[in-house]
């Protein structure tokens, strides 16, 4: 069967890439997302893998393209479609909003609305005419420039904590498991599109917070693994044939929390993400930049792991010094 996205079309066992026209801008230049398609030779499910949700979150963008270009549709049995820049505009301006078209953030705006904004058409358009086809979504993001690079996927609450049904949930959790990452957070994101199009049709749809830009060096480790994990979500669903990548650890499923600063200053920490904190432990400090004084420590305020960690030197008040999770299971 041939699979028309856009301007993009492919027929059984052939590969395509085109854009999804979504409306102009106010001095005339077309607004669209970029699709690539990769038809397999035999009918069967569809992966559909999109990044750039916010412009600064490239590494996602990377491995789809890189996985378009080398995948050859002889060896699928069914389709993968991917959207490596979901949000052009914000990506152009390496900003992680599209603040030349509209204020608003995307991963926000579902399900989206054709007669909203710009923000809300991108969500409408891509929802309708790509994602309700899927039997599974990936939605990569990434760490920016504040934050340590992360090995992990987000993953709706299921009822009655969050607002997906139990099995769904379940699905989430094999196919994060499929990805390989080190930590699966837990927790709501209202107006995602992992939870819009779950509540509606109850496919999984995992959001990786993979990677960062923090650490060049790894850069190119992260991209691999990110190849890799599409691979092995493909292979779970039986797209691709071939063993899912073993491991050598265990994944920490971890109810994910924010923990604010108050203070802001010279930030000082010696902790990474996945440390395990008890109780009132000592994360890191904020000085005054003037006087090198202490002025807020930060300390875990339950025994958890970290999820988040601000890198930067320099943090402002209310920042979010770092995420914990309290965990709930090792898989």
């Amino acid at each position: 069967m041939e699979v028309v996205i856009g301007t993009a079309s492919a027929k059984q066992g052939e590969k395509s890439h085109g854009v999804l026209e979504i409306t102009n801008s106010s001095a005339g230049f077309p607004i669209a997302i970029p699709v690539v398609i990769v038809n397999g030779v035999e009918s069967g499910p569809m992966l559909v893998a999109n990044a750039a949700m916010h412009g600064t979150e490239s590494l996602g963008t990377i491995a789809i393209s890189r996985f378009y270009k080398m995948i050859d549709p002889e060896l699928l049995k069914g389709t993968f479609i991917g959207v490596p820049i979901l949000n052009t505009w914000a990506f152009e301006a390496g900003h992680r909003l599209p603040t030349l078209l509209d204020s608003f953030d995307l991963e926000r705006r579902f399900p989206g609305n054709i007669d909203g904004s710009i923000s809300d058409r991108i969500a409408y358009k891509f929802m309708n005419e790509i994602v309700r086809h899927a039997d599974c979504l990936i939605d990569f993001h990434g760490q920016d420039q504040y934050w340590h690079p992360t090995s992990a996927i987000i993953v709706p609450l299921p009822k009655p904590q969050g607002n997906v049904d139990p099995e769904s949930y379940q699905k989430c959790i094999e196919a994060a498991d499929a990805f390989r990452v080190r930590q699966i957070w837990r927790c709501n994101k209202p107006g995602s599109v992992t939870e819009a199009i779950m509540n509606e049709t109850g496919i999984p749809a995992i959001s990786p917070e993979f990677g960062g830009v923090t650490d060049y060096r790894r850069k190119g480790e992260f991209i691999e693994l990110a190849i890799q994990g599409i691979m092995n979500v493909m292979k779970w669903l039986g797209i691709l044939e071939g063993q899912i990548t073993s491991r050598d650890y265990k994944t920490c499923i971890c109810d994910s929390h924010k923990v604010l600063n108050h203070r802001g200053g010279i930030w000082s920490t010696s902790a990474e993400p996945e440390d395990e904190m008890m109780e009132g432990s000592t994360v890191g400090t904020i000085s005054d930049p003037i006087t090198a004084e202490v002025l807020e420590v930060i300390k875990a305020p339950f025994q958890g792991v970290l999820t988040n960690l601000w890198c930067a030197p320099v943090i402002k008040a209310a920042s979010m010094a770092l995420g914990l999770g309290k965990v709930v299971e090792y898989i």
